[in-house]
């Protein structure tokens, strides 16, 4: 009986580092991600966790493949998610593609955050307003807008 302890032991502490160390996935909102009409080539689309409620960030511009999108300013449209936030709480931004760089604008301030450039970047809240999301990757550049409100 012994002898089978230690290697149900070894099996044990085995899953337990490669489930520390195996990256968490981050299931996408149970809601349909956004689209933009009249194009088939739009970047795939991003969504966020804060706490936990989850949601998809709306489009802004971007060239992706052969497609380039233009949108209306970020601060003069009304169908960007509101985020509720507090300042210092972490916002997580979940890329259906691996980016080469991230940054999050913050419009109200016109200050820049690069982030580390992963599928699932995170980014601390700085106040309230308008953000971009910047992400490039092989197939192009996209953005995408939400608002932070208190």
């Amino acid at each position: 009986m012994r002898a089978l302890l230690v290697p149900l032991r070894l099996v044990a502490f085995s899953a337990l580092v490669v489930a520390l160390l195996a990256p968490v996935a981050q299931a996408e909102p149970g809601t349909p991600p956004p689209n933009v009409a009249g194009t088939t080539g739009e970047p795939p689309p991003a969504w966020f966790t804060l706490g936990s409620r989850s949601g998809w960030f709306a489009y802004s511009s971007f060239c992706w493949t052969t497609t380039c999108v233009t949108f209306l300013s970020p601060a003069r449209r009304t169908d960007l998610p509101n985020l509720v936030a507090k300042e210092g709480q972490t916002l997580r931004i979940h890329l259906a593609f691996a980016p080469k760089s991230v940054l999050v604008r913050v419009l109200a301030t016109k200050r820049s955050y690069p982030l580390v450039a992963t599928r699932d970047p995170s980014w601390r809240v700085r106040g309230s307003g308008v953000i971009i999301v910047e992400a490039r990757g092989a197939k192009g550049s996209a953005s995408y807008a939400a608002r932070i409100v208190r």
